[in-house]
């Protein structure tokens, strides 16, 4: 049981109802006088002096409050192993470009949305990051595009092998993936002097 983090997430501790919590918000908040309709925020909860660093946090796994709300929890001996993701497509200005964080189309179903949050510095309808707590399958592969970049701006891919996540871009894909012995995940689509990522991708 572990989450990988593609950005470091630092918890701060807050007072509900008498009681001290620890959370992380991912998105942002909405304030008064400043609404924006791409804006949506979420607390998890989360233990005492806990950051999740850019890299695999082993320690740490996805588990439901009595509610069943997504928090962050402890890792206990003896679970089975599964891995989470909280990735962000957070880059810079969404007037420059929406944030995506997208799955080859035939494995659409093998992640599971748990939970999503957003932010924008635009107010046009769509035009945003997310930020999504993911449940991953042992293999496969995720793209992020950042907020802020062009159609053509590299994208960072997070690969998947037995439940390790190798950040890697596309022109390192394949020897990464002859390292590990395994096949490239999605096809490849050739240009005059590169490869470049098909169109048999879809947004989480």
């Amino acid at each position: 049981m572990s989450i990988y983090a593609n950005a470091m997430f630092q918890a701060e501790a807050r007072e509900i109802a008498d009681f001290v919590v620890n959370q992380i918000t991912l998105g942002e908040v909405n304030t008064a006088g400043d609404y924006n309709p791409n804006r949506r925020y979420l607390n998890l909860t989360c233990p005492r002096g806990m950051d999740l660093f850019n890299r695999m946090n082993d320690t740490f796994t996805i588990g439901r409050t009595e509610k069943g709300r997504v928090r962050i929890v402890h890792t206990q001996p003896g679970q089975a192993h599964k891995l989470f993701m909280i990735l962000t497509s957070k880059g810079g200005s969404c007037e420059d470009g929406t944030g995506r964080i997208m799955v080859p189309d035939k494995d659409y179903n093998d992640f599971k949305v748990l939970a999503r949050a957003s932010g924008s510095d635009s107010e046009t309808e769509g035009m945003k990051w997310e930020t999504l707590v993911i449940q991953a399958p042992a293999n496969g592969i995720v793209r992020v595009k950042p907020s802020g970049s062009c159609e053509d701006y590299p994208n960072k891919l997070y690969l998947i092998h037995d439940m390790q996540v190798y950040p890697c871009y596309l022109e390192e894909l394949e020897a990464l993936c002859a390292k590990l012995g395994c096949e490239v995940p999605f096809n490849l689509h050739p240009r005059r002097t590169s490869i470049g990522f098909g169109g048999d991708w879809i947004i989480l």
